[in-house]
């Protein structure tokens, strides 16, 4: 897998997640992006070690997070670990 280094340090499956949750936030005219799966996959990233603040932003909110603020906590944490948005 192409990324950044702590990108490929990560379970298979979690490094997927990661790449797809990054598809979903940059995509052109994105789409709100579902709470639970934003604040569940920040969670899981804190859990490998990937504890940047925007990622703990994103896994401090509640599960039932409207999906507009978890979309702009979400991009806000991919850019942050480096993944480009699009464009």
């Amino acid at each position: 897998m192409e990324g950044p280094a702590w990108l490929r340090a990560l379970p298979d499956e979690l490094a997927a997640r990661v790449v797809e949750a990054n598809a979903l936030a940059s995509a052109p005219g994105a789409r709100e992006v579902d709470g639970e799966d934003a604040v569940r996959l920040a969670c899981d990233l804190i859990i490998a070690g990937v504890d940047a603040p925007e990622v703990v932003d994103l896994a401090c909110q509640p599960c039932d997070v409207d999906g507009l603020t978890a979309s702009v906590l979400l991009r806000t944490a991919m850019d942050a670990l480096g993944l480009p948005g699009a464009g």
